[in-house]
């Protein structure tokens, strides 16, 4: 996809908060409040149309989405104002769109398992190099055949590979490789263990393993794509304990913004060896899971800060905070976000200028 596959960003970004906001939109029209506009991207406004006493509108900055309820923000006392709602029902509302963004991802992965397969135990073992002067290179081995069978054992891992050449060490054994979509036949001997110069195998190759993906009926590939959206909230739980405590490797250095996960994104399509669809989906997917845990952080603004204000009315017995104070904290809470994704962006943009890569190496 060239040079522009950061750009992939975009459509991204948009599609999972527009998923987030449904979310939030259905939630509200099933207890009866009111979703006065539902908006795909941020104002100014492009174009809008009423329907069902919704106001749907298209905007131009397309790194956004809201779903805007009656009186989110201030007091109201119509029926179908958000803040007549029972503590209960509007802490649905606002944690459906984190429901909506795992439920994608797990939706997503779902896709992957049963089009292209999940990861298996199987693996493809090939040549990454052969040095000169060893067994492999008398063999006639070459970088990129691909093992097929060592004295008659099928080869589906790298652990298989170790144990056949481990058993046949300092005697003649057949190997059947596959080069240029063709099995050769070859016979190798491995070094004993006292031949074997130090940093190198028996053989005298590096290997190089790829998982094979098995494709899934869809009745496995659904409770798989669950099962890896869970590992994934999982995983990010632990980065982020590591991070507050200081043990994450790299630290608030591996924090990045949008301008950073374009980068990730460029980066990883152009070094994909699977289809870049399923690069693509599998992309997707962990910043659906990134944006559903982001948005359940206490943080003001966030889906995490306001769910906060509602345990809080809960522990007071039904006393709340004022909505206007409330709005408040989120409003100062949004100016405070939008400054650090201010400065984020400018290392991620100095990142960029110095040439350094955001993957690890």
């Amino acid at each position: 996809m060239g040079n522009f596959s950061w750009l992939l960003i975009v459509p991204i970004l948009a599609v999972l908060v527009t998923v987030h906001e449904f979310g939030h939109f259905f939630a509200a029209r099933f207890f009866g409040v009111a979703v006065e506009e539902f908006g795909i991207g941020l104002p100014p406004r492009i174009v809008g149309r009423v329907w069902k006493g919704t106001l749907w509108s298209l905007n131009a900055i397309p790194l956004g989405g809201f779903a805007r309820m009656k009186d989110e923000n201030t007091s109201g006392a119509a029926p179908d104002s958000f803040q007549t709602k029972p503590a209960s029902a509007r802490a649905i509302i606002l944690i459906a769109g984190i429901v909506f963004n795992f439920i994608f991802a797990a939706l997503l992965f779902a896709i992957i398992f049963a089009v292209h397969g999940a990861p298996s135990n199987k693996e493809i073992v090939s040549i990454g190099d052969v040095v000169a002067g060893t067994p492999a290179q008398a063999a006639g081995w070459q970088p990129g055949d691909q093992f097929v069978r060592i004295g008659g054992r099928d080869i589906t891992s790298q652990q298989d590979l170790s144990d056949a050449i481990k058993a046949a060490a300092g005697t003649p054994v057949r190997v059947e490789l596959r080069r240029d979509g063709q099995t050769i036949t070859t016979t190798v001997t491995p070094r004993l263990p006292e031949q074997t110069p130090d940093g190198q195998g028996s053989t005298g190759i590096r290997v190089s393993a790829q998982s094979v993906a098995l494709r899934e009926p869809v009745w496995r590939a659904i409770p798989d794509g669950f099962r890896e959206t869970a590992r994934g909230i999982g995983d990010i739980y632990v980065g982020l304990a590591r991070l507050v405590r200081g043990q994450q490797q790299g630290g608030v250095d591996n924090v990045t913004g949008p301008i950073g996960i374009a980068q990730v994104v460029g980066e990883v399509v152009q070094q994909a060896t699977i289809p870049v669809w399923v690069v693509i989906l599998q992309i997707t997917a962990f910043i659906s899971i990134n944006l559903g845990i982001l948005n359940l952080l206490p943080i003001p603004a966030l889906d995490g800060g306001r769910l906060l204000f509602v345990l809080i009315e809960w522990v007071r017995r039904g006393k709340r905070v004022p909505p206007e104070r409330e709005g408040m904290v989120h409003l100062i809470g949004m100016a405070v976000l939008l400054t650090i994704f201010v400065l984020v962006a400018f290392v991620d943009i100095q990142r960029i200028l110095d040439g350094r890569s955001i993957l690890p190496r």
